[in-house]
């Protein structure tokens, strides 16, 4: 099949060879796709001898990429091509400033006027960022290369404005052959094919956010037809769930499941509760909402953003830092390197110790400790959501630590003492430290960990540091028992006395609700009513809905930085009509 696009700019043509020496007699079809739609197509029989020729008008198309398709009568495509449809419009943009130079901290206001090409207004929303034009970041898209071309193909495109920098015939035969050695569609022929559309996993959200779910008996993952649930919802910052407002009675279906739209913004604590006729029902109650994305690596397009000035920075001097030893903690592990080495048999007299260097300085205060022990943990677990994905798993742990780790983490394995169960940790035992207090090796210290309920529990930390291990195990241990004994540390944060969440009654269960993010408000000072300081804004305003009036112009207003001299404007729209309009 070879699809000519470059000849005629109001047709596309199209020849279909076959072998001579194949007998068989067959249908075949050719579709012309954009944007997911078919648009046009022919159908014909595989008797032909001479090369079959087809045309499409392609006024059908809008501008962007398309796609022919040549496909037996079973769907299965034979062949593919894709193609560019120019004739895309642009929008003329021109920026007026009040002023010709700026000084620190003034008031800057730029007025913009958008107009088609046939000159009339341009009113609908266009995104503006105006930044710092010093040491600007080089950068080679915009709304036309990845709207038009780079949503629809993948691979590294070295330079996507160059393709539209002109519209001659030589920048058009460019693109047709960029196109001709991608080898991904967007739109995936197998399913557009078929007789019955596949399921959408994310369902479009019309009055609000779907919320489904399914209720099982215990242990048992049991549908539970016919199930009355009350839904309450409950502002994140409020403790008190007398002031819950109630949303709807559902019933679940003959499959237990049940659903419900919530229409709010931000986050907000969710009680369901079961009941049948009209008596509360212990069930497991699950939403459906433990799945992503796969993670994607980086493309090269991603990381193609070079700056004037590359910062290097030293990060040997960051590794040595992150794996010192406090200060004053030396003399006490220079005793028990001592101990540990009489233990082993070496004789302390032939170990020699330089000079006492005294340091002064702050001691370590409790808050120090705590972020010691959070920035060198491998692991961090919110309790709270991490028992929501279990729960919306089908799966009840009740009240048991053990499990929840061990759900949380691959590396922890039951073992059994004296009829009791504990820990291991990649085949040692975990150090249980609460709230940061040091655990002495005393049974009685050591299962103190046991005795606190999940919900109690705020969030868990894991660390593999040796000398954080060390500093909170019990001081009678030297450094190299404790990497013979310990695998980690776990250290467990409770909520504060009197910040406890309520358990959860029968048959109810307490989550959260995430609704619509609500839109921040770009941070810009106000230096007519603040004092000036030092301000090094790259980006003085943002706003992705600048919307302008009936005759198409907009003003904007903001306050200059410290030392901006000259401003970058980036401007991106598209109108109703697909006329296109951004900034170079």
């Amino acid at each position: 099949m070879t699809v000519d696009n470059l000849s005629n700019t109001d047709s596309i043509s199209i020849s279909v060879m076959r072998n001579g020496n194949d007998i068989r007699r067959d249908t075949l079809g050719i579709a012309l796709l954009s944007q997911g739609l078919l648009k046009n197509y022919a159908v014909f029989a595989t008797s032909f001898q001479k090369p079959l020729e087809v045309k499409f008008d392609n006024s059908v198309l809008p501008p962007g990429v398309a796609e022919i398709v040549l496909f037996d009568k079973s769907g299965k495509a034979i062949s593919d091509r894709m193609l560019f449809k120019h004739g895309y419009r642009n929008v003329a943009i021109s920026a007026t400033p009040d002023k010709d130079f700026y000084t620190p901290y003034s008031p800057v206001s730029i007025e913009f006027s958008l107009k088609e090409d046939d000159g009339k207004p341009v009113t609908s929303p266009f995104s503006l960022s105006i930044r710092d034009g010093k040491d600007e970041i080089s950068w080679n898209r915009n709304i036309m290369t990845d709207l038009l071309l780079m949503s629809e193909i993948k691979g590294y495109v070295a330079n996507p404005e160059y393709y539209f920098e002109s519209d001659d015939r030589k920048h058009r035969a460019d693109l047709d052959l960029l196109l001709m050695v991608q080898g991904w569609h967007r739109y995936p022929w197998e399913n557009m094919v078929k007789s019955k559309p596949a399921d959408l996993r994310y369902n479009p959200e019309t009055s609000g956010i779907e919320t489904a779910g399914v209720v099982n008996a215990y242990n048992k993952k049991k549908p539970k037809p016919g199930v009355d649930i009350s839904a309450f919802l409950l502002k994140s910052n409020q403790e008190n769930e007398k002031l819950a407002t109630a949303m709807d009675v559902l019933k679940s279906d003959s499959l237990g499941r049940f659903s419900f739209t919530a229409d709010v913004y931000g986050d907000w604590n969710l009680i369901l509760a079961a009941r049948e006729k009209g008596k509360k029902k212990d069930y497991l109650i699950s939403i459906d909402r433990l799945f992503s994305p796969e993670p994607q690596p980086y493309r090269y397009t991603d990381l193609e953003i070079s700056t004037v000035n590359d910062i290097k920075t030293d990060t040997t001097k960051l590794i040595a830092q992150s794996d010192s030893i406090p200060e004053e903690n030396l003399s006490h592990l220079l005793t028990a390197i001592d101990d540990s080495l009489s233990t082993a048999g070496v004789d302390k007299n032939r170990v020699e110790h330089l000079d006492e260097v005294v340091v002064k300085a702050k001691k370590n205060s409790k808050e120090r400790d705590i972020y010691e022990a959070r920035s060198k943990s491998i692991a961090y677990y919110d309790v709270k959501s991490g028992l929501d994905d279990i729960r919306d798993e089908g799966k009840f742990i009740g009240d048991d630590i053990h499990t929840f780790l061990r759900e949380m983490n691959i590396n922890f394995t039951p073992t059994y003492a004296s009829g009791e169960e504990y820990l291991l940790y990649k085949g040692r035992m975990p150090l249980f430290v609460i709230n940061y207090n040091r655990t002495y090796r005393t049974k009685e210290d050591y299962d103190r960990y046991k005795n606190i309920r999940l919900e109690a529990i705020k969030s868990i930390y894991i660390t593999e540091n040796l000398t954080q291990m060390w500093h909170y195990a019990d001081p009678m241990i030297t450094l190299f028992d404790i990497d013979k004994i310990y695998g980690c540390a776990v250290f467990i944060e409770t909520y504060p006395e009197g910040k406890i969440p309520v358990d959860a009654g029968k048959g109810v269960r307490k989550t959260r609700l995430q609704g619509y993010s609500a839109p921040a408000e770009f941070y810009s000072p106000d230096y007519s009513m603040m004092e000036p300081e030092p301000d090094y804004r790259r980006t003085l305003y943002w706003n992705p809905a600048v919307k302008p009036d009936d005759n198409g112009k907009a003003i904007v207003k903001f306050y200059n930085n410290s030392n901006c001299k000259n401003f970058t404007i980036d401007l991106q729209t598209v109108t109703p009509s697909g006329s296109i309009g951004y900034t170079r």
